[in-house]
């Protein structure tokens, strides 16, 4: 049997193949590391081999063993970059203290999180290491910390609950323990973020260097709604809650990369117990975050929680 597709080719033809016989491209290799092997290829009717670059098929024609490329990436770069993750406001409950520290709680009830961020670097398709990354976010009851007159609630000046910097390591990943944020009139279920480059860690704080990225993390409203439910964020259920599709700064952007947490339970079927939460970030590290303060184009109350229990306008209004 012969074929005159021109995607298909001998294997032994192709003069080296791609490291561990995983992502070799139809049109050639560009990762050349071990001469052709055929002992390391199935000559079955028809296999698979998984790469990152997407499923190569292997089939036997004509007593030939012969590879198609299904993917669609085209570079070797592709397969482990990120694309730079948008940036989002960073509403006017931000302090700059920067502690490092990677539990965040202060002994604030609700259910527990670890979230894991990690942090890429989108120029060279590496992880950043001692990336500083900056976390805050509302309790369950939709208060921040070291604010004071917010929305009605107990002046919370000078307390630093819920916020805190993280260095990355060398697998680019800062790992945070916090709580479920709860959630406020106006905005979706959110965490605030930013990313640090160029400091140094200085006696339990973070200092110098420059923010590179601004921007805010959101979770699936299905979950959202079932811990809604549990104790102690069942006592704000006459409280409105925004979903991600109304959110004015989320604005329709869930599935870009870096914004929708990855949330996996700590016991199957038992959300009280906690989650552990992940999420990549693509930076650009030589990048000035634009982002600060307050981004008035939007409508609604653009981040600030509300002073009501009404619903938020709808975005635009």
């Amino acid at each position: 049997m012969t074929t005159n597709d021109p995607t298909l080719r001998k294997l032994s033809e192709m003069p080296l193949t791609c490291a561990s016989c995983k992502a070799c491209q139809a049109t050639g290799c560009g990762l050349r590391s071990e001469p052709f092997n055929p002992a390391l290829v199935s000559h079955s009717r028809r296999a698979f081999v998984a790469g990152s670059a997407g499923v190569i098929a292997l089939a036997t024609i004509g007593g030939s063993v012969v590879a198609q490329d299904t993917s669609t990436t085209t570079t070797s770069t592709a397969l482990t970059c990120t694309t730079l993750t948008p940036e989002r406001t960073e509403g006017p409950y931000y302090i700059d203290d920067l502690l490092l520290r990677d539990d965040i709680t202060e002994g604030k009830e609700g259910i527990p999180l670890e979230l894991s961020v990690e942090v890429m670097d989108v120029t060279t398709c590496e992880p950043m290491v001692d990336a500083a990354v900056d976390i805050w976010h509302c309790d369950a009851l939709g208060d921040y910390s070291g604010i004071s007159g917010q929305n009605g609630n107990d002046d919370t000046g000078g307390q630093t609950w819920l916020r805190g910097v993280q260095l990355t390591g060398t697998d680019g990943v800062a790992t945070i323990t916090t709580i479920y944020p709860g959630w406020y009139v106006s905005r979706a279920t959110h965490i605030h973020m930013k990313v640090h480059v160029g400091g140094t860690a200085d006696d339990g704080t973070y200092l110098g260097g420059t923010t590179a990225h601004t921007g805010q993390f959101f979770i699936d409203d299905e979950l959202n709604d079932a811990v809604a439910q549990l104790d102690p964020y069942n006592t704000r259920l006459d409280v409105y809650r925004t979903r991600n599709d109304e959110d004015n700064v989320l604005n329709g952007a869930l599935n870009e990369p870096g914004f929708l947490l990855t949330m996996t339970p700590n016991v199957e079927g038992d959300y009280a117990q906690g989650f552990k939460a992940t999420v990549t970030v693509g930076i650009d590290p030589s990048a000035e975050s634009a982002e600060s303060g307050m981004d008035n184009s939007g409508g609604g109350n653009n981040g600030r929680p509300g002073g009501n229990n009404d619903r938020p306008s709808p975005p635009g209004n």
